[in-house]
């Protein structure tokens, strides 16, 4: 336990953890992939850097804090004056736009400030966004333009993008801040004989600067300058334009005479220069000056070293003077001897950080305020400048190569410009033409490029070749991170995110960078919760032991009972804090996950040791049960045996001595043991036994599972711990039969176990455990269904029963159940809006609903959709069959009538004359974290009846992937029974309702279909199939997350910021009203009150934090509410034909799905035979329909002789307990997740 020591008088063990943490979190971030791939994340991880330094200082001390201290107190005064700087807007004059998209920007320039080429310069534009600064090569030269500085953006990322657009649009003022300019200390590049300067693409910026060093210091009299040689290399000739930036918006010097300037220009994308017709023009905009601009100068004006070494001295003499007063005044009458060990050892620390800081701060400012009246002089002469018109010219120099550059006398650019068109520069053979005797060569570009450059002349076959390196770290950071943003914008304006990747895209993503990060990034996260979790097991297995309850318990509960949070303190810390931390952590890693599009299931454990599994079980109780299933079906069940047996061994040693003390006998004394016993192995059970039904839990997502299909696992917990806890009550009724203490049945004690409380729960668990038996769920679903909403009386009356801080417990999971409750709540106070319905003569309807764009979701996802207008009350759970790829803007289910719901339903919508708009409400859509159907060479879909609802939407995710570029998408053959021939029309569903534009030829489609109680085809009335559309309504609203495009984000942010405010309530109360009272001693203040004040905690702040981000997220919904009222509704129109139908569908290019499907009417698929022909060494098998036909398939791919044969499958037990009732009741639909190796 020394890990939770926080020593007053030595070194801070929780200090140097926390410490190590924050370390480690900047550490794993600023590897070179995760840093060039996510360069947000590694950039907001650093920040870190505050609390790691606090902590670190907390945990060596103020002795140990002064080695460290030179380096920071440096940085300190560095950062602050940089933050200074930073507050003021800078005098933007002009910038010049050239027709290759890149823009220089030219500033106004204090003239005492210096700087030298290569330099670069912070910028932030507030109007994009008030945290991003980013860096760029300043071109300008000092001495040429003493009172302008010019830098060049090239346009890469979303950021850069919007100040273009703000820039083009003609604006006359644009607010920017800078810090800088930051760069070399002198020009060391005049010292060669000869330069060559190797760029590609943008990196020809920083030369940009070099030459007009070099052309400044040539028109000096007596000057020797380097002859220079620019090989750089372009894309596209539109780049040329960069070229233009060698001479200043302003007239360079009249004589350059003297500088011997060669350029190779190489444009490796184009065979020859476009034409006269598609040159664009340089444009030249002002911008008008405020006088609230100051031109750019040093943050401490001309002199700023001389000011530098006096804010450094002068705040560190203060700094002495009042740590010295503070000392002497404050800590030595408290601590006398300076033992250390009277005055707290944590406090010496906070005195020196926070001196240091202070004194940093009034020696930075005091320099700072004085020199500000020389800055305001100079801004004073900005407000009477005039603003020249925005200017226009011609083409650039090296397109318009007939006109002269009058302006350079003796020599043009023009003339000294060879460019090479679809051609590379030959690096090694023009460095080795070189016969100069000393030869600078500069590199900048692409990293292939610098290293070329820098192996050639490292190579010793030439002398002459000095590499200098320049670093741009900051550039390429910054860059590539604008570059990826505008990628991934790209994307989602688009709307074509892939959720899913075959195996061959996979491997392919794993070998390349962003693959690799995100792998290291999926390793590191999985490592540390998968330590987590074991942890919390580990508690798990030793709560029942001596060990824990004599030792490791009682230290952790004297470290952690204070006055604010009492005995429940430690009960949170071991038990609810580890949960929650892991649903945190993971919610945080599948935002990453859905924003750089990455296939987390490829490198997980979790998913690879979910998804790849045999079978164990095909028939029985348990249903179709993996071997993976299985064992942590079988390692849990040990949990309880080893820990009811612990229990019962360690209390029966003193069974004896009991006995005596209360005149009984020893058997009764065990018998009240055992009772105990089964109550304490009960609370594990139902610790883990809200897990599987959170809808939306980041925990069920991270390990690949879903709510569905987690379903069982809540119905295996659910019986275990109903039979443990009604064991539980019967030993203590026997024993006070036995005993003759029957009254104990109606004792509520204030101190300690509320029996009455414990009946009462165990009542309202008896009721729900008896109805929700297979029988009576299917036969009484709303006696089972609502008898089941007693859980919330058997919660609280468990909660008043053993109290809160036991309760603490079981609170991880039911407080993740609440939170995800109370969110489906707000979801479904939303009016959906209804597009269309389609009306199959299946009696079938498809109904299609407007969604948000930003909403996605994987095939074989399910909705809950409520029909006010046949019940508020009923909820019922469909397959969605549209695809998020192909439907942007759209959802759509699949119902078929086969209950009183479904059937008025259908009656409403196939009516003569339907209604114009149907009210509907929506949770949801909840499925599968991705699809990993994908990864298989071919895919067997089996279905019964309306079971192939599932498979409409696998289809439809792969004849979009078939049509993207370099996809390989798996063969399909779908074996489907009907019983009736008309159902044949569900086939038409394979298709939304708006028809494809997609190549249905790129994927391979084989359709069997089995009709079994029909012989012969019948004729279908065609006018049965028609489309139906809805007019919108101003209340209508999308189908979109509860929480936005970034849920996971609001999810963990609901999470953690709940739990905290959950935290003070209850520290509040406990230190203000309950620990007056009771003083810890559990003795004073009831507990039941202390119970309810601890579940209403838990309810106010789940509800705040929930309703804070509910509401936040509300107004952009809002936004695309407005684009519903002003939809067009078109006239009801029929669909096309059904596969019914003896018509050839066109519309179906090289193949139509007519031709791909075979009919068999009065026969039932030879399931064995057909799954025994499949000879592909890869086989992904899908089953959905009746239980038999399920444990057929699975028995087939379970076997021996079909090793190539995996059984994929998709839980919907939320179907089958709902739709048992009344909807689906003839085919049982249940995909269960497993696979057979």
């Amino acid at each position: 336990m020394q890990m939770l020591e926080w020593s007053k008088t030595y070194v801070s063990n929780v200090a140097g953890e926390i410490a190590t943490v924050l370390a480690l979190a900047m550490w794993v971030t600023s590897s070179y992939r995760i840093r060039r791939k996510m360069f947000e994340v590694f950039f907001y991880t650093h920040q870190l850097y505050i609390l790691y330094v606090v902590f670190y200082v907390l945990h060596v001390g103020s002795a140990y804090f002064c080695m460290i201290l030179p380096g920071i107190f440096l940085f300190i005064v560095d950062r602050y004056l940089r933050f200074l700087q930073s507050q003021r807007r800078a005098r933007l004059e002009s910038a010049r736009l050239l027709p290759c998209g890149s823009f220089e920007l030219t500033f106004s320039k204090s003239p005492g400030l210096y700087y030298n080429p290569t330099s670069i310069l912070f910028l932030n534009v507030p109007s994009i966004s008030k945290l991003q600064w980013h860096p760029f090569t300043i071109t300008s030269n000092c001495n040429m333009e003493q009172d302008k500085l010019s830098v060049v953006v090239k346009r890469l990322g979303s950021w850069s993008q919007k100040l273009y657009q703000q820039i083009s649009s003609s604006v006359d003022r644009l607010e920017v801040s800078v810090e800088g300019p930051y760069g070399p200390t002198s020009s060391h590049f005049l010292r060669h004989e000869l330069l060559v300067l190797v760029s590609g693409g943008s990196g020809i910026t920083p030369f940009i600067s070099i030459i007009r060093e070099i052309i400044v210091e040539s028109t000096k009299p007596d000057c020797q300058v380097p002859r220079v040689l620019l090989v750089c290399a372009f894309k596209n000739s539109a780049d040329l334009a960069v070229l233009d930036l060698l001479l200043p918006v302003n007239a360079t010097p009249s004589n350059i005479s003297q500088m011997q300037l060669q350029i190779e220009a190489y444009i490796t994308s184009e065979g020859e220069l476009p034409t006269d017709d598609n040159l664009k023009l340089l444009q030249t905009i002002w911008f008008k000056p405020n006088q609230l601009d100051s031109p750019i100068n040093a943050s401490l004006g001309n002199n700023n070293w001389l000011w530098l070494g006096a804010i450094i001295v002068s705040s560190f003499v203060m700094f002495l003077l009042i740590l010295g007063i503070v000392t002497r005044y404050y800590i030595y009458p408290i601590d006398h001897q300076n033992t250390g060990e009277t005055y707290h050892y944590s406090y010496y620390v906070l005195w020196d950080m926070f001196l240091l800081c202070a004194c940093i701060f009034i020696a930075s400012n005091a320099v700072f305020l004085f020199l500000k009246k020389e800055h305001a002089v100079e801004g004073k002469h900005i407000q009477n400048l005039e603003v020249p018109a925005p200017t226009t010219s011609p083409g650039s120099w090296f397109q318009n190569a007939n006109s002269e550059l009058e302006s350079q006398p003796h020599q043009s650019l023009v003339q000294a410009t060879k460019v090479h068109f679809g051609a590379r520069p030959d690096l090694k053979r023009i460095l080795f033409d070189c016969k100069a005797s000393d030869v600078g060569v500069l590199a900048c570009g692409p990293r292939k490029m610098r290293h070329e450059v820098a192996k050639i002349c490292s190579s010793g076959l030439s002398d002459n070749l000095h590499f200098e390196s320049i670093s741009f770290n900051w550039n390429s950071f910054f860059m590539d991170t604008l570059s990826r943003l505008n990628m991934q914008e790209e994307k989602k304006g688009l709307q074509i995110r892939a959720n899913s990747r075959n195996k061959e895209m996979t491997e392919e993503m794993g070998s390349g960078p962003a693959g690799a990060s995100m792998k290291i990034v999926s390793a590191v996260i999985t490592l540390l919760l998968m330590v987590v979790f074991l942890g919390y097991m580990m508690i798990w297995s030793m709560t029942p032991t001596n060990t824990f309850y004599l030792n490791w318990f009682p230290h952790v509960e004297k470290k952690t009972s204070s006055t604010y949070l009492g005995e429940q303190g430690s009960t949170i810390l071991i038990y609810a804090f580890p949960i929650l931390f892991i649903a945190t952590v993971a919610s945080l890693y599948l935002h990453l996950v859905k924003k750089y599009d990455y296939d987390h299931n490829s490198t997980r454990f979790f998913s690879r040791m979910i998804l790849s599994r045999r079978l164990a079980i095909t028939k029985g109780l348990l249903g179709i049960v993996t071997r993976t299933e299985l064992t942590f079906l079988a390692m849990f069940v040990a949990l309880l045996v080893w820990s009811l047996y612990s229990y019962m061994h360690d209390m029966f040693a003193f069974a004896s001595v009991e006995a005596a003390q209360e005149k009984s006998q020893v058997w009764e004394v065990k018998l009240e043991t055992a009772g105990l016993s089964l109550g304490l192995v009960g609370n594990t059970c139902l610790a883990f036994l809200f897990f599987p039904v959170a809808r939306g839990s980041s925990v069920l997502q991270f390990v690949g599972l879903t709510s569905e299909a987690s379903i069982k696992y809540h119905i295996w917990l659910g019986h275990i711990t109903m039979a443990i806890f009604t064991a539980h009550g019967l030993c203590y009724v026997t024993y006070w039969s036995r005993t003759h203490q029957i009254s104990q049945m109606l004792k509520w004690d204030k101190f300690m176990v509320s029996n009455v409380a414990g009946e009462i729960a165990l009542l309202a668990g008896l009721v729900m455990w008896a109805t929700s038996f297979g029988r009576i769920r299917r036969k009484f679903f709303e006696l089972f269904y609502y008898s089941h909403h007693l859980y919330v009386v058997f919660v609280i009356f468990y909660v008043f029963h053993i109290g809160f801080s036991e309760s603490c417990l079981i609170l991880p999971g039911f407080y993740l159940f609440l939170i995800d409750r109370y969110l489906r709540l707000l979801q479904s106070q939303k009016k959906i809006r209804s597009v269309a319905a389609r009306i199959l003569p299946s009696e079938t309807v498809e109904l299609n609903f407007s969604k948000s764009s930003g909403l996605s979701y994987a095939p074989t996802s399910i909705a809950f959709i409520n029909v006010p207008s046949i019940s508020r009350i009923q909820w019922h759970p469909f397959t969605i069959t549209s695809n998020s790829n192909m439907d942007s803007d759209k959802i759509s289910v699949v119902i078929k009538c086969n209950g009183s719901w479904s059937h008025e339903l259908y009656q409403i919508l196939s009516s003569p004359s339907p209604t114009s708009r149907l009210e509907v409400s929506i949770e949801g859509p909840y499925g599968p974290p991705s699809t990993n159907f994908m990864r298989y060479e071919k895919l067997v879909l089996v279905s019964g009846g309306s079971g192939i609802t599932p498979f409409i939407s696998i289809i439809r995710e792969i004849n979009f992937q078939s049509n993207r570029t370099g996809s390989k998408t798996p063969r399909i053959h779908l074996i489907c029974a009907f019983k009736k021939y008309a159902n044949l029309a569900m086939l038409e569903l394979l298709l939304p309702v708006s028809g494809t534009t997609l190549d249905l030829s790129r994927f391979q489609l084989q359709i069997e279909a089995y009709i079994t109680q029909e012989t012969e085809p019948k004729t279908v009335n065609k006018s049965s199939i028609r489309t139906i559309l809805f007019k919108p309504n101003p209340s209508d609203a999308p189908v979109s997350a509860v929480l936005g495009p970034n849920s996971w984000l609001w999810l963990s942010a609901i999470i953690s910021s709940s739990f905290i405010i959950f935290l003070l309530l209850i520290g509040l109360l406990t230190r203000f009203y309950i620990f007056p009272i009771d003083h810890n001693t559990n003795m004073k203040y009831p507990m039941p009150a202390s119970s309810s004040f601890g579940m209403l905690f838990v309810c106010v702040a789940m509800t705040i934090a929930a309703s804070a981000a509910f509401l936040w997220n509300k107004r952009e919904n809002a936004k695309e509410l407005n684009q519903i009222r002003t939809t067009d509704v078109s006239t009801p129109a029929p669909s096309p034909a059904s596969l019914v139908y003896e018509t050839e569908l066109e519309s179906f290019p090289h193949q139509s799905l007519r031709q791909a499907t075979t009919v068999q009417l009065g026969r039932r698929p030879n399931l064995k035979k057909i799954l025994s022909e499949v000879k592909e060494e890869n086989v992904g098998v899908y089953v959905s329909g009746p239980r038999t036909m399920r444990q057929e398939v699975a028995a087939v791919c379970s076997s021996f002789s079909a090793d190539n044969l995996h059984f994929e499958s998709i839980s919907f037990n939320w179907k089958r307990k709902y739709l048992k009732h009344g909807e689906f009741r003839s085919p049982e639909l249940s995909l269960l997740r497993s696979e057979v190796l």
